[in-house]
């Protein structure tokens, strides 16, 4: 229940963020791998989705086996051994299933190619096959048949190496197209009970661009990357050194409060962020005075900003007077109350300005 709660809310906050990319013709690798993500299609490492990083072979069978609902059937039930000899362990049942749907023969009788970088040209060929495409495709022509055939369009096909954000934008078009018996990918793994209702209502909303969410309430939580934080201006020491001691009255009432939420939960209280962040706290209420958003207005994300942790998120707000009145909307909106109540993160930081609030909230890598 509590994955389905959390998944609900991650694909809201894609709603009230996304919409000016879909304005702009597409989404990016990051956003489809969130998208991904909240229906259990796409997970990231312990070091985040590692969206700049070459997919394996194993890794693009994994996401063809769960876009066909199968990873509980591969998992629990048995299929007989595949014969490969370069599978890891947490890797077999996927394989075995594979191999015994028909899904993969490997590179050899006895080799799968586990650990070989995924191309283009394997991925597509896997998604044909999760629409039951197969037959009118060839591994040689996977490529272009992909964009003939489904909802992917030739600009989605990369001219260079073949990456994780890749994977996302590819297996992100696949949902959205048919199978062979004409119905589309996304309903038929709801009919096959292998995403919930709920989450794939807000999914399509969320491909029609027709959703309008109220803007005064948005929030994000996600999984940092580290390897994409190179522009940042909160280093790691920085993010763990002496706390911020120029908080506001109204700054530290809503800290206080926020702890109180999660005391009442059995929640480890939060501490204070360090004077870094603290000030980037101030920095964001000032931007969402400018641009009421998630991304900053200079374009990048506002998690962007930190460097060398394992996980991040934002609430901001916009109109109420007083630190009860703001908490107490944060906990009443799901969203908000998810970051207040996330148990993974460690530190938080509050803004204020004007009737303005933000809460940045993280964990360093090495806590």
């Amino acid at each position: 229940m509590a994955k389905r709660v959390l998944a609900i809310l991650l694909i809201l906050f894609l709603l009230t963020s996304l919409q000016v990319v879909f304005a702009d013709g597409g989404m990016s690798g990051f956003d489809c791998a969130n998208a991904l993500k909240v229906i259990g299609v796409f997970k990231g490492t312990d070091k985040g989705f590692e969206l700049d990083r070459a997919p394996t072979r194993l890794e693009g069978l994994i996401m063809l086996v769960r876009l066909l609902g199968k990873v509980e059937t591969a998992n629990n039930q048995c299929f007989p051994d595949s014969g490969f000899s370069d599978v890891p362990v947490w890797g077999v049942n996927i394989v075995n299933y594979a191999k015994a749907a028909g899904l993969t023969n490997g590179i050899s009788a006895n080799e799968f190619g586990s650990n070989l970088n995924l191309t283009c040209q394997d991925y597509a060929t896997f998604l044909l096959r999760a629409l039951d495409l197969s037959k009118q495709s060839s591994w040689q022509t996977a490529k272009q048949d992909i964009v003939q055939l489904t909802e992917v369009n030739q600009d989605d096909i990369p001219n260079g190496t073949f990456l994780r954000r890749d994977v996302a934008r590819l297996s992100y078009k696949i949902l959205q197209s048919d199978t062979v018996n004409g119905e589309m990918l996304l309903k038929k793994l709801v009919r096959e009970k292998a995403i919930d209702q709920q989450s794939a209502a807000l999914i399509e909303q969320l491909m029609s661009n027709s959703t309008t969410i109220d803007e005064q309430l948005m929030s994000n939580s996600i999984t940092v990357d580290e390897q994409s934080m190179s522009n940042s201006t909160v280093t790691k020491d920085d993010s763990t050194a002496t706390p911020a001691t120029n908080i506001s009255a109204y700054e530290q009432a809503v800290f206080e409060l926020t702890n109180a939420e999660r005391q009442k939960h059995g929640i480890a209280p939060l501490k204070y962020a360090s004077a870094n962040v603290d000030n980037y706290a101030d920095v964001r209420t000032d931007e969402i005075m400018t641009l009421f958003s998630h991304t900053r207005p200079n374009g990048e994300s506002s998690l962007d900003n930190f460097k060398d942790i394992r996980t991040a998120g934002e609430n901001i707000a916009k109109g109420q007077t007083t630190p009860e009145d703001v908490v107490a909307k944060w906990m009443n909106s799901p969203m908000h109350r998810a970051n207040i109540l996330n148990e993974d993160f460690v530190y938080l930081a509050v803004g204020f300005k004007n009737n303005h609030w933000v809460q940045l909230f993280y964990t360093p890598l090495n806590e």
